[in-house]
């Protein structure tokens, strides 16, 4: 069976996208793979033998509906909701927009600026979606009539994960606060091997990067146990197994992070893009906060925070990889930059303690070899020069220090933003107090 394109919207960038405005809605589509029909033709290919129990006979059956799990399953539904908005897009020509922009699966995501907006743009997607048969349900927003409405409806029973919080595309949601939140299900009574470590790993879905210091201990971790070459169902080493317990009793903290949905700007404001990079021999990351000046009053939030770990079998010396970082905060940078505010005119400001990188970057690209020179083309793409000089700046205001250790950075630091950033091995530190100081008004979330 062959899989098709992948048609799914980027998670990274609609969630995004659902920061922008301050009014947030979101809705499932009822049953979607049951409510698509299979060419009759191509229906005999999904025959299935079934029983309820041991003692009845075996029967035959003929699938004629999407089933879940196929490969062509995914390609198959979305194809189908951007035919829907095609062929509707002269009736509803905004929904057919939010139809093929804003779906990711089953799950409809959108924020728009008010509530009369939201009323109407919450009309016109149900109405497109009913004349192909399907049914969009579960609504929810952070402001109540919205959500009134829709269990006026009938459509208010929404499963969810924890008494007031909605999963949302692997996150949670608690629209009464407006925040994104997180859950520990690891079970602390878990076998200890290396298949239930990295079962547990990946059930940490963090695809904003919020949990960026702690999800790098854990990946660090599992690189260690990698290089043991040990089989998949043995038990830890005993060093590895006394850090995992560790870290697993500090997973109990991300419980208590809270991530603010709305950035909090509107188009009176005036918005600025500060990213931090920094590296180590084992890894290097970057994280972006957004500056919201508004009546000369300052609001900085988080964004987006990303690392990626050093392959064991290769030595990379620590410019270069302070470079890499560079590199991954320009990548991070541009995707933000798009997805926030693409016809507004944002300030990109980037900050590193490398006095190497920035010596590559003021320098020709070709006197340099390709490792060096194929990043600095791709960073200097992004930021213009004004933007290194105010790197350099940087660097002459902080003082020398150890490379960043994401092993010595805690949960509970991510669970209290102002402990991670007073934190001394925490990468934004110096350079976004600094920052953040130079108005007196300034508040960070």
């Amino acid at each position: 069976m062959y899989t098709g394109p992948n048609l799914q919207n980027d998670i990274f960038t609609l969630l995004l996208e659902w920061r922008r405005y301050k009014v947030a809605i979101a809705a499932d589509c009822e049953k979607m793979f049951r409510a698509i029909w299979i060419n009759e033709d191509d229906q005999p290919l999904q025959r299935i033998i079934w029983r309820d129990n041991s003692h009845d006979q075996l029967q035959e059956y003929q699938l004629t509906t999407v089933t879940y799990g196929t490969k062509a399953a995914p390609y198959l539904a979305m194809m189908t909701l951007r035919q829907l908005a095609s062929n509707k897009k002269e009736r509803f020509p905004e929904a057919a927009q939010i139809v093929e922009n804003n779906f990711y699966m089953d799950d409809l995501i959108l924020a728009v600026p008010s509530i009369e907006d939201a009323l109407k743009i919450k009309a016109d997607p149900t109405n497109l979606m009913k004349a192909g048969g399907f049914n969009l349900r579960k609504w929810k927003s952070n402001y109540k009539v919205l959500s009134e409405n829709s269990c006026q409806e009938g459509q208010c029973n929404f499963d969810l994960t924890h008494t007031k919080s909605t999963k949302t595309l692997g996150l949670y949601w608690n629209p009464e606060k407006d925040d994104f939140v997180f859950q520990c299900k690891i079970n602390k009574q878990d076998q200890h091997t290396k298949r239930s470590l990295l079962s547990a790993i990946s059930q940490l879905f963090d695809r904003l990067g919020w949990l960026t210091p702690l999800s790098t201990k854990m990946k660090l971790l599992f690189q260690e146990v990698w290089e043991t070459n040990m089989a998949w169902d043995d038990k830890l080493p005993k060093n590895i197994h006394q850090e995992w317990q560790s870290i697993k009793c500090d997973l109990v903290n991300i419980n208590n992070v809270e991530i603010p949905r709305w950035l909090g700007y509107d188009d009176t404001c005036r918005l600025e893009l500060h990213g931090f990079c920094d590296a180590s021999q084992k890894a290097y990351g970057c994280v972006i906060y957004i500056k919201v000046i508004k009546q000369n009053k300052v609001d900085i939030k988080l964004i987006v925070g990303k690392s990626r770990l050093v392959p064991c079998k290769k030595e990379v010396s620590l410019p270069r990889l302070e470079l890499c970082g560079a590199l991954l905060l320009s990548e991070v940078m541009i995707k933000i930059k798009q997805a926030l505010s693409p016809d507004v005119d944002i300030k990109v400001h980037g900050w590193t303690d490398s006095m190497a990188v920035l010596g590559w970057l003021q320098g020709n690209p070709d006197r340099w070899k390709p490792f060096v020179s194929n990043r600095v083309r791709k960073i200097v793409e992004v930021m213009p020069l004004a933007l290194r000089q105010v790197c350099r700046k940087s660097c002459r205001l902080r003082q020398p220090r150890p490379d960043c250790k994401s092993t010595e950075i805690s949960s509970n630091m991510v669970a209290r933003p102002s402990m991670a950033i007073h934190h001394r091995q925490f990468y934004t530190r110096n350079l976004s107090l600094h920052y953040l100081r130079r108005s007196k008004n300034y508040k960070a979330s």
